[in-house]
């Protein structure tokens, strides 16, 4: 069996897409045959797990998990426990000695404790993100009816399709069309940096919900709302 806790420094990693390392540990009948320290890598959203597959990991420990990413590692026919706290070394011998378990509730502990931020729920398929650029290194645009960019992430199976925005020349009314396509877009969440109180009126009647004041690159906003934080 080979076992693959987030890690950071001696630690388990409180969010297994952004730790800097994977301790990896083969055991057998409650033996550690082999231990190693891997790199995470540089990763699109949805990357981790299927590195982890290809890995040949059976089990991630980590401190925290969203539910997208928990579906995932489901996906891949991979175990999770989450909620795990203190070093690297205490975790891998509670384990060998049955005291962590799976959690089949796993998508209660990937708040990290922090009753500012919930789980990503199934609903929320379908995304969109205003940007600067057509692609994930691009900054997020912080503005909604006259960004350069729409990117709307299909989080199914994490592929992206980048729109050049047609109504960010508009002299008026921007972001109510901005709206409109959205929602024939079947978007469900928009994550950008300002709206107006027209758009965000709109977006309302339209039933798609907002997260504002997302900065950095659309990557980076992406694995956030997969790794569960819905305030970014």
């Amino acid at each position: 069996m080979k076992i693959a806790i987030s890690t950071e420094g001696d630690y388990v990693s409180e969010h297994f897409g952004r730790c800097p390392y994977f301790t990896f540990f083969e055991v057998s009948d409650g033996i550690i045959l082999k231990r190693e320290l891997v790199q995470n890598i540089e990763h699109s959203p949805g990357a981790v797990p299927k590195f982890l597959k290809e890995k040949g990991v059976d089990l991630i420990i980590s401190g925290g998990m969203g539910r997208k990413a928990v579906d995932l590692f489901r996906t891949f026919g991979i175990e999770i426990i989450i909620g795990a706290q203190g070093k690297i070394d205490d975790i891998i011998e509670k384990y060998l000695k049955g005291n962590l378990k799976v959690d089949d509730e796993s998508s209660k502990p990937c708040g990290g404790g922090h009753p500012d931020r919930e789980c990503a729920k199934n609903e929320d398929e379908i995304i969109c993100i205003t940007s600067e650029g057509n692609d994930l290194n691009s900054n997020v645009d912080e503005r909604f009816g006259r960004c350069s960019w729409f990117l709307v992430f299909n989080l199914n199976d994490f592929s992206y399709e980048a729109v050049e925005n047609p109504y960010k020349e508009e002299m008026g009314g921007a972001g109510i069309k901005a709206v409109k396509f959205l929602a024939e877009k079947g978007v469900k969440t928009l994550l950008t940096g300002n709206l107006g109180k027209n758009a965000k009126e709109a977006l309302e009647a339209a039933k798609i919900k907002v997260l504002t004041d997302v900065k950095g690159t659309v990557k980076e906003a992406v694995e956030k709302f997969v790794l569960g934080f819905k305030k970014i």
